[in-house]
């Protein structure tokens, strides 16, 4: 579970990650910009409060409206369960 900048509370499952509104928890999926929807290894809120998931073998960046997969990392790696800010205060 992580909280990001904008107060959203955001949960990974083996069911794919979910978004709470402090009203109800909502799937994120294609709409969303992630193609699939299952089994989430990490999430992470940066130093500048937005919300990094490690899903769907690729580690992807919610930019407040969508998911933007990052195309220089290549891909999850196997049973990774962390993600951190470098000393620059960058996630990696």
């Amino acid at each position: 579970m992580a909280q990001d900048g904008a107060g959203y509370i955001w949960a990974g499952s083996e069911g794919g990650l979910y978004r709470y509104d402090g009203t109800r928890f909502r799937l994120m999926g294609a709409a969303e910009g992630l193609p699939c929807t299952n089994e989430v290894h990490t999430l992470r809120v940066a130093a500048d409060g937005a919300l990094w998931a490690n899903t769907c073998a690729q580690i992807f960046r919610f930019d407040g409206q969508r998911f933007q997969a990052l195309t220089r990392v290549g891909g999850m790696q196997g049973g990774a369960q962390g993600m951190a800010d470098d000393a620059r205060r960058t996630t990696r």
